[in-house]
């Protein structure tokens, strides 16, 4: 389910037999978006060869819901979102962008909600990687500088910076500064 007041795209001419769509500027505005990929349950491994790229989008005032295979569901009330090159691959999945900013997004994730993530970002990954029967997710990014609020669970960062790798279980922090109400922490 899509719901808009007002979307305006520049889009590329659409290459159909290349399955990749090329949006160079576009704005979303008041938007409610409720979105599911479902697991695939084709055996034959059928590509859908199908690419988004977003070279210039803002999304202002909205609302969405994504739902992947094997993660719990994500919700996020979106003030201001700016995306730079945006990659959308459907057969992966996988999505990534050159930079990412936000401006007051609240975001709920399996229980957890984050509040008032102010970021600036100059890359963000997110991929699905396929280990034998099993498959782990990745997050990469490169963060300039973040701040946000998860007050239930005692939370605050007045301000970060680094590079952040989490897969499966296991997260690494790089060349990272992080300071909080009542500390902070550097460490490469």
């Amino acid at each position: 389910d899509i719901s808009f007041d007002y979307l305006k795209l520049n889009i590329a001419p659409l290459p159909l037999l290349h399955h990749e769509v090329i949006i160079t500027e576009g704005n979303l505005d008041d938007a409610d978006i409720d979105m599911l990929i479902p697991e695939s349950k084709d055996t034959t491994k059928t590509v859908v060869g199908w690419k988004i790229l977003l070279k210039d989008f803002e999304i202002n005032k909205s609302k969405l819901a994504l739902r992947l295979p094997n993660i719990a569901p994500m919700k996020a009330d979106i003030e201001n979102v700016a995306l730079e090159h945006f990659w959308l691959d459907f057969d992966k999945p996988e999505f990534s962008a050159s930079r990412i900013t936000t401006h007051n997004l609240d975001y709920t994730f399996d229980e957890i909600s984050i509040n008032k993530i102010c970021l600036d970002a100059d890359s963000f990954m997110f991929r699905t990687i396929e280990k034998n029967d099993s498959s782990e997710n990745e997050l990469k990014l490169n963060v300039k500088k973040l701040s946000l609020q998860a007050d239930s669970y005692g939370l605050n960062i007045d301000s970060m910076r680094g590079n952040i790798l989490l897969a499966g279980n296991k997260l690494k922090l790089s060349k990272f500064n992080v300071t909080t109400p009542y500390s902070q922490l550097s460490g490469n």
